[in-house]
């Protein structure tokens, strides 16, 4: 039976602060799980999602929002769902100043998180499910597009735990010119890269796109060109980010 909005099924302590994982949906196959984790003294929230049964999930694959967006966002949980049919766990945190960690009264420019934060808070929120839901981030995949891209390039930068990554609809000069921190991690990143390009792209321009991708250390790497504005994904790129993935975690 469908579990809904259960109560909280449990509690851990990280650092001084005390946390509780509660179900939010198991249903479909997938059990989707919230979380809050504590990182210099902030609270990220975040969700887990997870193959429902006994079988214990074989990697994990980080979901980076956009700006402006959010966790659960329709795309980002359209992937989590592929990716537990897969057999992986999926997890999504709110970057600072989005989501759950907007101020009703915050002003109308939207933040632009720093990297080094956003990475505390990935790696809080690895460690908190690592202990409290037995989750193994031994084998990682990251997948993020726009500032998701940005920040994701500095997370995965030099760390060999990720196995493969998917980036994209990113520039080389954000937050802006001259993106010296974006340019020094992109040469960083070591694992294999599929790298997503909207070739009408108006907020990072192809061509600019291209030089981002050019920087991108990885001796395996590609890139797809999708028609379209910034963000108009089709289908297809889930179905393509599924199976790059596949690959290189199969092998890890």
């Amino acid at each position: 039976m469908p579990v809904s909005r259960a109560p909280h099924c449990g509690e851990v302590f990280y650092g001084v602060r005390t946390m509780a994982l509660s179900v939010v949906h198991d249903e479909g196959g997938v059990l989707e799980r919230r979380f809050e984790a504590s990182s210099d003294g902030g609270r990220v929230p975040g969700l887990v999602w997870s193959p429902s049964g006994r079988a214990k999930p074989t990697a994990t694959v980080l979901i980076g929002h956009g700006r402006t967006s959010h966790k659960r966002n329709p795309y980002a949980l359209a992937l989590a769902r592929r990716f537990a049919a897969c057999g992986w766990n999926s997890v999504s945190i709110d970057a600072p100043g989005h989501g759950d960690r907007r101020a009703a009264d915050a002003e109308p420019e939207w933040p632009r998180p720093d990297p080094d934060e956003t990475a505390r808070d990935w790696r809080a929120a690895l460690a908190l499910l690592r202990e409290a839901a037995d989750v193994d981030d031994a084998s990682l995949a990251y997948w993020g597009m726009s500032m998701g891209a940005s920040l994701g390039i500095s997370l995965i930068a030099g760390d060999p735990r990720f196995q493969a990554a998917v980036l994209g609809l990113m520039h080389a000069n954000w937050p802006a010119p001259p993106g010296t921190r974006i340019r020094a991690d992109a040469a960083r990143v070591e694992c294999p890269v599929l790298f997503m390009v909207n070739w009408d792209d108006t907020r990072a321009p192809r061509e600019q796109a291209f030089e981002l991708y050019e920087l991108i250390g990885s001796e395996d790497k590609r890139l797809h060109a999708y028609p379209g504005e910034h963000g108009q994904l089709p289908e297809e790129t889930r179905a393509a980010a599924e199976e790059f993935l596949a690959r290189h975690l199969a092998q890890g």
